[in-house]
């Protein structure tokens, strides 16, 4: 029989095509009336009869009609605007479809923009095209996957010390550490290696710079190390109990003390003359004073200094003259009173009933709820310090169990990146005993500001316990999370995604 005849079950044959056309719409006007079952039915019966070429055929609609790609049948346009809905996980997933998907997602700007932002990415004027946003946040965000497994950072024991460490700071590569051995010994983060031990008083707090060191100490004096011979250029003598804290800055020729007879002494840094005592009127110890400049532009300075109560601000005019004293009282509580500095602005962080925040703004007080800085949001737990600020994340130190402590990362939004047990570590009232590394990160993660030391803090048995940002992978690494092919991206937690700040 012809190609274009077709016999009926009664043996009855159609010779035209109209014929067939007028007999399939008969049929299928009686498919359309019936139920689900029986349309189902109707199709087995017909595939049973069905030979190779009908059922190659029906394979060959089936594939279009399934597998039909509506991103191809949009424009870009369209595209890109639905794709601006998809969270970052989605967004990679949608990459794995096919060619010309991963294409058009890849050429989302604004789809990879937002990823990037999502989850705290910090966005330099250099970043502009698809490309740049995707390669930034497959970076940042294998940096977050390290922080949420525990594998972002390597721990490093410090000896040398043979009695109580009091004080940590850390600079440029360097971290001096102060004892009551009555040394001051500076550290080469990179190797671990001790560079020179100077020979001092017991020590309190540290601080240096390229040139010279400084100490205050439990002796009730401060002085000046040259940082090179480690000899002593300068005594700093006056308070009448021990000092506790100490800053200096060699621009306007200024050392501040604060110590436990409730004062706070200006120095002439060069020649260690004491120009003011300024009295606080409230018995409390100054456990913290620094010297800051809220406007680079400007030629004004302000000391501020606390207590465990108080917050004090005095603004240095010409000459060393001072003035406009001002105080905010900070309710009493197990939480370490600090002082941060965030690029030109200062961080009072205190803690009472709403974990107030203040902002140093133009050598005033602000509180954060009065100005353009948001208040910070703490975790719920034991809170002991926060130790460090920025647009996009912050670092509390908070108890854990059995008498340790912990650090918390979190977002803005007090979502939590990751928790970081931390061995047996000597805290004081005054957060002199840890010291934060570098700090670009708080801004948010470059791809390149995770790098170097993270964190120090000396332990009860002297030793230095420091953290330090494990190597980040590389370009092939980076580039590999593009190609996981399961639905939860093959990563080392399926849902470790949805910890992260993407919500």
């Amino acid at each position: 029989m012809a190609d274009n005849q077709m016999r009926n079950d009664d043996g009855l044959s159609f010779n035209k095509v109209s014929d067939v056309d007028n007999w399939l719409k008969t049929v299928g006007k009686h498919f359309i009336e019936l139920s689900d079952d029986n349309k189902n039915r109707t199709l087995d019966y017909l595939i049973q009869n069905s030979g190779a070429k009908q059922l190659y055929h029906l394979s060959e609609k089936l594939n279009c009609l399934l597998k039909r790609d509506f991103l191809k049948l949009l424009p870009p346009e369209m595209s890109f605007y639905l794709l601006k809905f998809l969270d970052p996980k989605s967004l990679l997933a949608c990459c794995q479809v096919s060619r010309y998907w991963n294409k058009t997602v890849n050429s989302c700007v604004d789809c990879w923009k937002r990823s990037c932002e999502k989850i705290g990415v910090k966005i330099t004027d250099g970043v502009t095209s698809a490309k740049e946003y995707k390669k930034l946040f497959t970076t940042v965000y294998a940096r977050q996957i390290n922080l949420d497994n525990g594998t972002a950072f390597t721990a490093e024991y410090l000896h040398g010390h043979t009695d109580r460490v009091m004080a940590i700071y850390y600079h440029n590569g360097l971290l001096a550490t102060g004892s009551d051995d009555r040394t001051v010994r500076l550290w080469d983060c990179e190797t671990g290696q001790c560079l020179k031990i100077y020979n001092t008083h017991t020590v309190a707090d540290v601080k240096f710079d390229s040139k010279q060191l400084v100490t205050a100490s439990f002796d009730n004096t401060a002085a000046c190390w040259d940082l090179a011979t480690g000899v002593r250029m300068r005594h700093y003598r006056g308070h009448v109990g021990a000092v506790f804290t100490v800053d200096f800055n060699e621009d306007v020729d200024i050392l501040v003390t604060g110590g436990i007879d409730y004062t706070i002494k200006i120095w002439m840094f060069s020649e260690a003359l004491l120009l003011h005592s300024l009295n606080t009127y409230n018995a409390g110890w100054i456990t913290k004073v620094l010297i800051h400049r809220a406007d680079m532009n400007s030629k004004q300075f302000s000391i501020v200094c606390i207590d465990f109560s108080y917050i004090y601000v005095w603004n240095i005019a010409g000459h060393h003259k001072v003035s406009d004293f001002k105080g905010w009282p900070a309710a009493h509580s197990c939480f370490v009173p600090t002082l941060l500095k965030h690029g030109q602005d200062l961080y009072c962080c205190v803690s009472d009933i709403q974990h107030s925040i203040f902002s140093i703004q133009k050598n005033s007080l602000v509180e954060s709820s009065a100005s353009d800085v948001q208040p910070v949001l703490y975790p719920k737990a034991g809170i002991q310090a926060m130790l460090g600020i920025g647009n996009q994340f912050r670092m509390f130190l908070s108890d854990a169990p059995v008498d340790h402590y912990k650090i918390d990362i979190v977002n803005h939004n007090s979502k939590r990146l990751c928790s970081i047990k931390l061995p047996d570590c000597r805290p004081t009232k005054r957060g002199s005993t840890f010291t934060l590394g570098e700090r670009g990160w708080f801004d948010g993660f470059d791809g390149v500001n995770d790098k170097g030391v993270f964190f120090a803090a000396s332990l009860r048995d002297h030793s230095i316990y420091m953290l330090k940002w494990k190597p980040r992978c590389n370009k092939q690494e980076v580039g590999s999370l593009n190609d996981k092919r399961s639905s939860g991206l093959e990563m080392s937690n399926t849902d470790s995604f949805q910890k992260l700040s993407v919500e």
